[in-house]
């Protein structure tokens, strides 16, 4: 467990020297997409069969939930560079595991997200973004955050440690567009055609989006949050497979 949180701490250290992808792209581009949206789209509640009366308040959960996805490609990245200098063997050689530098790397994604969190949070509620029960909710919303980090950021680790190329994460950044946009984040499914219906339910961040709207606003249903907290556990265990499974292969145990 030491090496595990000392190992963290390393991460945590390297990355605020470097902190434009992991720290400040996530604040960068939700904000963007905050002032975007809504000024093309803010009118869009005034049409009948729209949930809210506030555009912001509707896509609120969607864009603190994208806040994960956004930099993910970082931390994998770095752990190449560590592979090719030879630090990953040199941690091995004083007894690391690799499911003990996997389980820094993933506290590091969560971390990160932590001041774009905060930001974004803050931001959303001053432009009208309603939460339920305040700082509660806001902590709900960062578990939530947290999860889905683990979730998504693996599929990033499994591409980089199978291809052993630090620019494959980073080429997957775009992800987040389409990710975001088959999905109920920015438009409810009511005025989307069928075949984009179909998608957006098969779309794992949907019913991310799901569990953080309930937690947000509306008649609170804690199905959606159990739903939402399950499907992202259940892809980072799904994913974890064949990450271990490859590291195992390229690095070793």
């Amino acid at each position: 467990m030491s090496a595990t949180v000392k190992l963290f701490q390393r991460y945590v250290v390297v990355g605020l020297r470097q902190p434009v992808f992991g720290f400040l792209f996530p604040i960068v581009f939700p904000v963007v997409i905050v002032i975007f949206a809504r000024a093309m789209f803010q009118h869009v509640s005034d049409l009948p069969g729209f949930p809210l009366v506030s555009y912001t308040a509707y896509i609120a959960p969607g864009l603190i939930m994208m806040i994960p996805m956004v930099g993910a490609g970082y931390g994998a990245s770095a752990l190449i560079e560590e592979i090719r200098s030879g630090f990953t063997d040199r941690l091995r050689l004083y007894g690391v595991s690799t499911g003990q530098i996997m389980a820094a790397k993933i506290g590091f994604e969560m971390f990160r997200i932590l001041p774009a969190g905060a930001v974004v949070i803050g931001l959303l509620t001053v432009l009208g973004a309603p939460l339920r029960s305040g700082v509660a909710t806001a902590l709900f919303l960062t578990l939530l955050m947290f999860l889905w980090s683990a979730a998504y950021s693996s599929l990033f680790y499994l591409v980089a440690i199978r291809t052993l190329n630090p620019q494959a994460p980073m080429a997957m950044l775009p992800l987040v567009v389409p990710v975001l946009f088959v999905s109920q984040a920015l438009m409810p499914k009511v005025f989307m055609s069928d075949w984009l219906k179909l998608s957006v339910d098969l779309n794992p961040f949907s019913h991310i989006v799901a569990a953080a709207s309930t937690l947000m606003y509306g008649e609170f249903d804690l199905w959606l949050v159990e739903k939402g907290a399950a499907v992202a556990v259940g892809m980072f265990l799904l994913l974890q497979i064949p990450v271990q499974l490859v590291t195992r292969r390229k690095i070793g145990k």
